[in-house]
């Protein structure tokens, strides 16, 4: 008999969480690890989704192989404690558009988009969750770990209070399931998750700092989000892949960390944490 989705969905994400939370405690090295796998999975649905868009990109292969290099680049950063060794990314990406000048075509301009695109977009922030992680050169598994619990968090109060009082559209042209009530829900148990989490981590970081993190991973994963369905919507694709069954793909389940990763990092460089 056939699995039914609600129970296919539902063993997933048992799947899914436990080994994520696994691979957040298990170290810095296996966190650095697995999500390069991840952004090169990353890469590579992206660069399939553009190309059934009609946009010119380079193969799936040569995306994926892009993202591992940059990958690399980050985890020596991370080791050696040197933010300076990031900017050997820049020069990566600097031959990767050199090369695509010597295949000139029509199209260039647009691989050449499209390829900067999917790694600054889709590959860069699961590089920076390792660097989420370290503070001073030491490893806090549960900064990662409470980023991941405010980010879900986030999801069920928007889920259940968009179910529960959702009545006006928040981008009704992009993603018509998503309402301001739910917006406003997840923040409330975003909030709630981030004092609960100051508590409990208090050697992590202070609550001011718990809040903030809190308030990004409600504006800026629900706009990560609305982004993944643009992109989607744009190319006329449902799901980023098949990789997890009754979810879709890696980006379908990560699209909240594509733009509140990035900012949540740069916050805690500029406060020193």
């Amino acid at each position: 008999m056939a699995m039914n989705n609600f129970t296919q969905r539902l063993l997933t994400g048992i799947v899914f969480v436990a080994a994520l939370i696994l691979t957040i405690f298990a170290g810095r090295e296996w966190l650095t690890l697995v999500f390069a796998l991840a952004g090169a999975l990353a890469a590579n649905e992206a660069t399939v989704i553009l190309g059934k868009g009609g946009f010119a990109v380079r193969k799936p292969l040569f995306a994926s192989s892009l993202a591992l290099v940059l990958h690399l680049i980050f985890a020596s950063a991370l080791n050696a404690a040197d933010a300076v060794l990031l900017l050997m990314a820049l020069p990566v990406l600097a031959v990767v558009l050199v090369l695509e000048l010597f295949s000139y075509s029509e199209r260039s301009l647009e691989r050449m988009a499209t390829t900067v695109f999917t790694q600054v977009v889709f590959v860069l922030p699961f590089a920076l969750l390792g660097w989420m992680g370290t503070r001073f050169g030491n490893y806090e598994p549960w900064l990662v770990m409470g980023f991941f619990i405010l980010l879900w968090v986030n999801d069920t109060g928007a889920y259940l209070a968009g179910r529960s009082f959702g009545r006006t559209k928040l981008a009704p042209n992009i993603s018509p399931g998503k309402t301001v009530e739910g917006f406003i829900g997840g923040v409330f148990l975003a909030f709630a998750a981030a004092w609960i989490l100051s508590t409990a981590t208090d050697f992590v970081l202070p609550l001011r700092d718990w809040l903030v993190m809190a308030g990004c991973v409600a504006v800026f994963s629900n706009a990560g989000d609305l982004m993944e369905s643009v992109l989607k919507r744009r190319c006329g694709v449902k799901d980023s892949g098949n990789l997890l069954p009754g979810h879709g793909g890696i980006l379908d389940r990560f699209d909240g960390i594509v733009l509140s990763v990035p900012v949540i990092v740069a916050y805690l460089q500029l406060v020193n944490r």
